[in-house]
């Protein structure tokens, strides 16, 4: 581990409870299936492969995405996250497909094994280098024509730090941009970099959440002309969501 990253081996080693969001199993369990929920209308509509598709989910935690796969009717599914706090939880929480094991060396040992790697809220961890070598193996690990999907926090969004500096362990992170210039880089085919899905907890909030919205965004955008920048490429949700598919020869 280089020395600018050994915070690691501290935060990760107690991550759920460092991050101070699992106060109780319980409330785990409700945070988990509120996640999952979003997830189906956030990210299961990108999905282009069939049920029977063998799934690799990295940088699981307590098994979100993992639910959401589930309910989805997916049923070849593995899950990996090097904190084995969270693997405890999220077999605590009944995703036993979740195992302890770093994603790099794993992707790289994988072969052409999977259909479709996911990743929610995991490749703004890794530093530049490490995140062209975790892309790149993943893109190995993957089938001609296989599919990744990230959610990942973004920078232009019009309150980006929260996010981008709400956790101590991040270190790259994204916009529209950058994103794009990454994953085609690297050869991925078919990038599209999509803003994630904001929705609120109640109907009620959820509409005055849109009322508020349409004013902001027009604002955000006004200042983004006064500023001579355009807005073509600008997202201002607080996540972005890469998709991109492997190549289909080497």
């Amino acid at each position: 581990m280089e020395e600018s990253t050994r915070y690691r081996e501290t935060l990760y080693r107690d991550y759920s409870r460092s991050q101070g969001r699992f106060e109780s199993l319980e409330k785990t369990a409700d945070s988990v299936n509120a996640a999952s929920l979003h997830l189906e209308s956030e990210i299961m509509p990108l999905l282009d492969v069939p049920t029977h598709a063998a799934v690799l989910d990295i940088g699981s935690g307590t098994g979100s995405m993992i639910g959401a796969l589930k309910r989805a009717g997916y049923t070849d599914i593995a899950g990996i996250d090097i904190s084995e706090d969270q693997v405890a939880l999220a077999h605590a929480l009944g995703h036993a497909e979740v195992r302890a094991a770093d994603a790099i060396p794993f992707l790289e040992g994988a072969g052409n094994r999977y259909d479709l790697i996911t990743g929610i809220d995991i490749i703004e961890h890794y530093t530049k280098s490490e995140l062209v070598t975790l892309l790149a193996a993943a893109q190995k690990a993957l089938r001609p024509g296989g599919q990744v999907i990230f959610r990942t926090p973004n920078i232009d969004s019009l309150f980006g730090t929260v996010f981008s500096h709400g956790d101590f362990t991040h270190e790259c992170i994204l916009n529209h941009y950058s994103a794009e210039e990454l994953f085609t880089s690297l050869g991925y085919r078919d990038v599209r970099i999509l803003p994630g899905l904001v929705r609120m907890p109640s109907a009620g909030m959820e509409m005055m959440r849109k009322v508020v919205w349409h004013p902001v965004r027009f604002v955000a955008r006004a200042a983004l002309f006064a500023s001579g920048i355009s807005a073509r490429k600008v997202i201002l949700e607080p996540n972005l969501i890469v998709s991109a598919r492997r190549r289909d020869q080497e």
